[in-house]
C-alpha cells in the first residue's frame, strides 16, 4: 500500500476515526530520544565548565533582544559601522556548539 492509498483510505473515516489516526500519529513522532537527551545534557555542562573558566562570551539577553530588533533580521546584527544586518560575530547565539567556546 502506497502513501496515497492509506491516505485515501484514511480520509473515508469518520472525523473521529480520523482525528484518532492523526493523534496517534503525531505522538508517535513526539518520542524522547534519549541518546540526543544525553548529548545536550553532556553540551550544557560543557558550556557551563567553560562559563565557569571564562571561556564562554556571556551577552546579556536585553543586548540580544535589542540587536535582533535594531537588525530586523535573525541571524544578523545592527553594525554601526557597516550599517543594518552586518554578518554576526562568531559565538554561541546561532552558532554551532564548537563555535561557543574560545
Amino acid at each position: 500500500m502506497t502513501n496515497k492509498d492509506l491516505l485515501a483510505q484514511a480520509l473515508t473515516l469518520h472525523p473521529e476515526d480520523r482525528f484518532q489516526l492523526v493523534e496517534g500519529i503525531l505522538k508517535s513522532l513526539d518520542e524522547p530520544d534519549l541518546s540526543l537527551d544525553a548529548i545536550w545534557a553532556e553540551e550544557a555542562e560543557k558550556r557551563i565548565q567553560a562559563y565557569r573558566e571564562g571561556r564562554l562570551e556571556v551577552i546579556a539577553m536585553e543586548d540580544i533582544f535589542r540587536d535582533e530588533a535594531s537588525a530586523g533580521s535573525v541571524g544578523r546584527r545592527a553594525d554601526p559601522q557597516t550599517g543594518p544586518a552586518a554578518p554576526r560575530p562568531r559565538g554561541c547565539r546561532y552558532a554551532a556548539p564548537s563555535d561557543c567556546y574560545t
